[in-house]
């Protein structure tokens, strides 16, 4: 009986740590998602465009601002 308590708890434990790993997960997962489409929105008022093809590619994040001014 004493045994089954103590892995009835471990189980508990367990599930506790799984579960609060997988609610940090879908956080970070939402924070990603947001901040990407507000590096989106960033660009595309940057850059005053409308169209998804002319704001610039991820690839160019990085580079100095003259050589993006270019596109």
């Amino acid at each position: 009986m004493i045994h089954y308590c103590i892995y009835k708890f471990e189980c508990f434990l367990w599930n506790s740590i799984l579960n609060g790993m997988r609610l940090r997960i879908e956080r970070i997962r939402k924070s990603m998602i947001s901040l990407s489409k507000l590096q989106a929105l960033f660009l595309k008022i940057h850059y005053g465009s409308q169209s998804k093809t002319d704001i610039p590619m991820v690839k160019n994040v990085g580079k100095p601002l003259d050589e993006l001014k270019a596109y």
